[in-house]
């Protein structure tokens, strides 16, 4: 019986799974640390398009599991119409709908439930994993 519960586990986790090279690109982003700029996408997914609508915006951020670093949204992105699960590689900005936060990887993770690909950072990600406190970012569309 336990075999069967995995199995199907399983079986529902890659039916509502996509890869972020799946996505479709929908705007260009910058994204300003200290005196250093990085660069980056946003997919358009319903949870790419909700947070693209709330930028610019300032955002505090702090390192969490040594992976990634997180920053808590004031109200959750629509996550309507999205796979239910996500698999994180470094570079990659992803929403946690559980907690409500942003997080942009440094390192690659594991498939994660309800965790949704908003975007990539295509060029500065070392910025982000050299960061050992926390620290403040704008991200804008270019």
């Amino acid at each position: 019986m336990k075999k069967i519960v995995i199995t199907l586990f399983i079986i529902i986790n890659i039916a509502n799974y996509t890869s972020a090279k799946d996505m479709e690109k929908i705007a260009d982003i910058e994204i300003i640390i200290a005196d250093k700029k990085a660069e980056g996408v946003i997919y358009n997914t319903s949870a790419g398009k909700d947070f693209l609508k709330r930028l610019p915006a300032k955002f505090n951020m702090e390192d969490f599991n040594s992976t990634e670093k997180i920053s808590y949204l004031k109200e959750k992105l629509d996550t309507s119409n999205m796979p239910s699960s996500f698999d994180p590689s470094a570079s990659d900005i992803a929403y946690y709908g559980p907690w409500g936060n942003i997080c942009i990887f440094y390192k690659d993770f594991r498939l994660s439930q309800n965790l949704y690909s908003i975007g990539r950072i295509t060029k500065g990600i070392e910025y982000f994993a050299d960061k050992n406190n926390d620290f403040e970012i704008t991200i804008k569309v270019k």
